[in-house]
């Protein structure tokens, strides 16, 4: 109507500045989506049962973890997430990386990977900090750090952060109601009042967040509650005004008068043990302390209007025992250590509140965060993405097991070194090596059924019905640990041996062997090379050649089973420097091939060999003693009645287990 009372010309000019616009409008790029922000909120030492919706045993009123419990149930909740290492440092470090602490590299003297406290992470570990970086994210760590060997209360350079461009907090300092912090220029902060120190950090995760409204960030907010205050033990009693200070006492009095149910693992026992139920009731008020900090994320994201585009991610190191089975800490096989909540809320995705029962695990988060912002994680990275569950796009196989290593651990009260648990959907089974680290006697130790005994407390390591579980479960523990190239493996196939001047292996016939490593010092200024002399057609090298002054060389040598016959095969690597700076140096390499259950070593498995194994066999079922090595014929930690079967059936004349 409008145009009719307008003139032509007009109306001419009219079309031609709509057809202006037009075109204008047709020809602006579409804008492109924001890349989403990451908040990884990370108290320490929290157990997944403490979060209400993982189902909480104990206290149900008042309800602990309203904000975690609304992320969960808009987002994803994992059911059952599980820790690299159940213990601070090493933990940190499969997050960081995607690895198994027995993969991540220390830079410590004398320590190779990150297995414990106290310890440095290598530089040349690639973080998922240092991969958002390249994807023009800014990264943010705030609070406790507990990555590098310095002291708790220590500020890290720029040099030391792995990618995370701003920093702020301490190694690993503890106390809660003397708070003090580094700031990112390296001044310690020592506020007056003091606030209760996660308030502290919490407030600093803010100003973070209001620095960057408008360019994608990745902000990992670190925690020390509910872990005990001071790194101390939760087998010690604390003053109250040591866990909170004056404002924050009402957590305290939330809890002080609230029915407490004691799982039935904790052991009702007198002193030295605290009273459990006040421990419980601080390990309580300290995660609604830590959750309200949550409420104070969200609420603020929502202010800056970013809520809608920042993915938030909540977990914990490792879980703590709170009394379960005698033990206040952590650092052993009970689910009460690594069970551990992990929710992904990503409020991009309209989907519907999902609940998965897939075992996944903290090494996951590396891959799924790179992903999540459009990146190709680092193959070195071990763990899975979840990104196809959390987007809907692409494909994820849930795993049937989860491993968690351990370089110390216990067993009803008995001490042992390296050891392994395997978690699957119902089952829980253990290798231990007895007597301490490093003396390489790894046993079977541990088996629990977790439909039928959620609280672990009976054994069936030592039941003859559990045979068949018992052997299917360490044959699958020993494939995860093959596939993460885990060192244990060299204690339970303790006939690989390796040293600089020699390597000498025994090997069943039809296995495969795994990849040796080592490392050939380069003293002089020259370069390393290598030449390599094949004398039995069965060795390759894949050398990092090109060493520079002062640095070390590592050699891959790499064994092939595939045609090899029973016998004896060598092989030589010389090791010189073209520029004569070194002196060559000469490693030989020494296979025997030979048939488990071939005592005698004829080339058959026969009734002359019988005697042998029947001995084996009846004694104490650990081939490793009594010289019983090749009589595990299915390659496990004992000689049973598999084992039997497997010689019966080779009986005969001519035949090579396994597989006959």
């Amino acid at each position: 109507m409008w145009c009719k009372q307008i003139s032509q010309g007009k109306r001419f000019f009219v079309y031609i500045v709509l057809m202006v616009i037009g075109i204008v409008f047709l020809t602006v790029p579409e804008t492109v989506a924001q890349p989403p922000n990451f908040i990884i909120f990370f108290p320490d030492q929290l157990r997944a049962r403490e979060v209400n919706v993982y189902g909480n045993p104990t206290i149900t009123d008042p309800v602990t973890t309203p904000n975690m419990d609304m992320l969960a149930s808009s987002g994803i909740r994992f059911n059952y997430a599980f820790p690299g290492l159940p213990v601070c440092t090493p933990s940190r470090a499969c997050i960081m990386t995607g690895r198994m602490p027995f993969a991540v590299r220390s830079s410590t003297e004398g320590k190779d990977w990150m297995v414990e406290n106290k310890i440095t992470m290598h530089t040349e570990e690639i973080t998922f900090a240092e991969q958002l970086n390249e994807l023009g994210y800014s990264c943010s760590h705030v609070g406790k750090w507990h990555l590098d060997e310095s002291p708790n209360l220590s500020w890290i350079p720029p040099e030391g952060r792995q990618g995370f461009d701003w920093w702020e907090g301490f190694n690993s300092y503890g106390k809660l109601t003397d708070a003090m912090y580094f700031n990112n220029a390296g001044d310690l902060i020592e506020p007056e009042p003091s606030p209760w120190l996660p308030d502290l950090i919490n407030e600093r995760a803010i100003n973070f967040i209001n620095m960057h409204p408008n360019d994608p960030f990745c902000l990992m907010v670190s925690l020390g509650p509910p872990h005990a205050p001071g790194g101390q033990s939760w087998r010690e009693e604390h003053e109250l005004d040591t866990v909170f200070t004056a404002d924050r006492m009402y957590l305290w009095s939330l809890f002080e008068f609230a029915t407490v149910t004691l799982p039935p693992n904790v052991p009702i026992v007198p002193d030295p043990y605290p009273d459990p139920e006040r421990q419980l009731r601080e390990y309580h008020a300290m995660t609604k302390g830590i959750d309200e900090l949550l409420g104070d994320i969200l609420t603020r994201l929502a202010e800056l209007n970013i809520d809608d585009n920042t993915i938030i991610i909540v977990c914990s190191d490792h879980g703590s025992q709170m009394g379960s089975h005698g033990e206040w800490e952590k650092n052993v096989i009970y689910e009460e250590s690594i069970h551990v909540p992990l929710i992904i809320y990503d409020p991009r995705q309209l989907v519907s509140p999902t609940v998965y029962d897939h075992l996944t695990h903290l090494i996951d988060i590396l891959p799924t965060i790179v992903e999540l912002a459009g990146g190709t994680p680092t193959p070195r990275a071990q763990g899975m993405s979840l990104a196809p569950l959390i987007t809907g796009q692409g494909t994820y196989t849930p795993r049937d097991a989860a491993m968690v290593q351990f370089r110390t651990t216990s067993l009803e009260g008995v001490g042992y070194g390296w050891s392994r648990a395997l978690r699957t959907d119902q089952w829980k089974y253990a290798l231990m090596e007895v007597g301490g680290v490093g003396t390489g006697d790894i046993q079977p130790k541990a088996l629990f059924d977790l439909d039928a005994d959620p609280y672990e407390l009976n054994n069936l390591i030592d039941n003859p019905a559990y045979d068949g579980i018992r052997d299917q479960l360490h044959n699958r523990i020993i494939q995860e640990m093959i596939a993460v190239e885990d060192p244990m493996l060299d204690y339970i196939f303790p006939g690989i041996g390796l040293s600089i001047s020699s390597i000498n292996h025994l090997v069943h016939m039809g296995t495969d062997l795994p990849n040796d490593t080592f490392t050939v010092a380069n003293t002089g200024s020259g370069t390393l090379n290598y030449t390599i002399s094949d004398n039995g057609s069965w060795l390759s090298e894949s050398p990092d050649n090109g060493s520079s002054t002062g640095e070390e060389d590592t050699i891959n040598i790499i064994y092939g089973t595939s045609g090899l016959t029973v016998g004896d095969y060598s092989a030589v690597i010389e090791v010189e420097d073209a520029n004569a700076h070194n002196s060559p140096q000469t490693i030989a390499v020494d296979i025997h091939v030979y048939i488990p259950g071939d005592f005698d070593e004829d080339g058959d498995v026969d009734m002359e060999d019988f005697g042998r194994f029947q001995a084996c066999f009846s004694g104490s079922g650990n081939p490793y003693s009594y010289g019983c090595a090749d009589a595990s014929l299915d390659f496990d930690l004992d000689v049973d009645s598999t084992d039997f079967n497997i010689f019966a059936g080779c009986l005969g004349g001519a035949n090579q287990p396994p597989g006959c």
